[in-house]
């Protein structure tokens, strides 16, 4: 009937399972033989003061007699009117009002105020699948739309196979090929395509918004200022420290720059700091705790930069919170630093962990290490990071540069030393399965 609708229904070895809702309250799924809806006869249904029967039945022979669709809707009002008491069941075609059974209250409840709770859970509940239901489906007809028409635009397709394979994510590479002019070669969307991303970048950098050359920037630490260095372990805190002070002491003076370490678990970081101190001709303090630290800010404020070494600590540990409370003192900069070698998942969650988005900015190391800039890449960009500058090995100040984000956009769009460019490419089989996995 009108007041009735069909959510769902599907084909069971009992016969068909239906769920509908009826004056908004959810029917519980029950199983309806279709061999007797097709041949039991319909009667009549009156209305009497045991429940409904039908015409030229005795009173009490309700239960033998099938239902028709109008019976059926009769029978959910008057169940509804008795405030959803248990009725005699029909045979047939049937159907029965969902109560979810839930533990009994330990003092008195009225009869009509549970029900009405239970029934507005039940409706909540079916209201929530419906909703998922809608976004799938929508999701699903979009990703159709867009292929077909990138189908159209083979260089839009082209440049979301590229992105994909140098791992850059499905939301970020589909929203650049969809900003792609239609009209671009393959040669100009390449160029498009890398100075959309290193302008981006540059974007979350106030150095160099409004410079001539907006795709690299100098080394933020060139202005000075107390700077704790924090990330994961082993993801390069402590020679990154070494680098920025030798690079920094040969340009103003070995007496400008000192050297603090709060790694109190690690003897071996502070000896590693202690040479790198005394080849700079640079002293280096240890920050037992807190007060420590406050009392060696102290001394040393007559420097021009101060750069504090910390213990490094897994994303996922609760000590993380401990470590950026300590640090919580005027006038500490918190830096970030992240291994360009790690998986996407993994940035993401170490840029959460460590609060990159209210940091002065991160740091991208062991950039050398990574087969692939994509990932670290689309981190910053889709949380708005300010890339203070990035490490590419080992040495001394020597691989130790500031934000160049044409080149690392370069790094990133480039085949991997020593395979072929076409290599780890998607085709459009390929692409349309992990657009449709990751449901955009």
């Amino acid at each position: 009937g009108a007041d009735v609708q069909i959510v769902d229904s599907r084909q069971t070895d009992d016969g068909v399972e239906l769920t509908a809702i009826v004056h908004g309250v959810p029917l519980q799924r029950r199983n309806l033989q279709p061999q007797v809806a097709a041949r039991a006869p319909v009667a009549p249904m009156l209305r009497g003061r045991d429940g409904l029967r039908a015409s030229g039945s005795r009173p009490g022979a309700d239960a033998a007699v099938p239902m028709s669709t109008v019976s059926f809707e009769s029978y959910v009002r008057e169940r509804q009117e008795r405030q959803y008491a248990p009725a005699p069941a029909a045979a047939g075609l049937s159907a029965r009002l969902a109560m979810p059974q839930s533990p009994a209250p330990s003092g008195p409840v009225p009869a009509t105020g549970g029900a009405n709770r239970r029934s507005t859970e039940a409706q909540s509940a079916v209201m929530e699948e419906l909703r998922s239901i809608k976004q799938f489906i929508a999701g699903q007809l979009e990703t159709v739309r867009w292929f077909d028409t990138a189908r159209r635009r083979p260089a839009q397709m082209r440049l979301l196979r590229l992105l994909l394979a140098r791992q850059f994510s499905t939301t970020l590479s589909r929203s650049l090929c969809g900003l792609l002019p239609v009209d671009f070669s393959d040669a100009q969307a390449d160029h498009w395509l890398q100075q959309t991303l290193a302008r981006t970048l540059a974007s979350f950098c106030p150095a160099a918004r409004g410079a001539a050359d907006a795709t690299a920037v100098e080394s933020a630490f060139d202005e000075g200022g107390v700077f704790a260095l924090i990330g994961p372990t082993g993801v390069g805190k402590t020679t990154t420290v070494a680098k920025i002070a030798a690079q920094y002491a040969m340009r103003h003076g070995a007496g400008q720059v000192a050297l603090i370490t709060a790694d109190v678990y690690r003897i071996g970081a502070q000896e590693q700091l202690r040479s790198f101190g005394q080849m700079l001709g640079v002293p280096v303090h240890v920050a037992h705790d807190r007060g420590a630290l406050q009392e060696l800010l102290g001394l040393f404020g007559d420097r021009r930069l101060v750069l504090i070494d910390t213990a490094g600590v897994s994303q996922r540990d609760s000590r993380v919170a401990q470590l950026l409370d300590a640090l919580d003192i005027e006038p500490i900069r918190r830096v970030v630093v992240l291994n360009a070698a790690m998986q996407a998942a993994s940035l993401q969650e170490v840029a959460s962990a460590y609060q990159a988005q209210d940091a002065a900015g991160v740091l991208l190391s062991k950039v050398d290490e990574a087969v692939h800039l994509g990932s670290a890449l689309d981190c910053l960009i889709r949380n708005r990071l300010r890339l203070l500058g990035f490490a590419d090995g080992q040495r001394v100040p020597e691989d130790f540069h500031a934000a160049d984000f044409a080149h690392l956009v370069g790094c990133a769009m480039a085949a991997p030393p020593g395979t072929d460019p076409a290599d780890g490419e998607l085709d459009n089989a390929e692409v349309r399965f992990i657009l449709e996995g990751a449901h955009v």
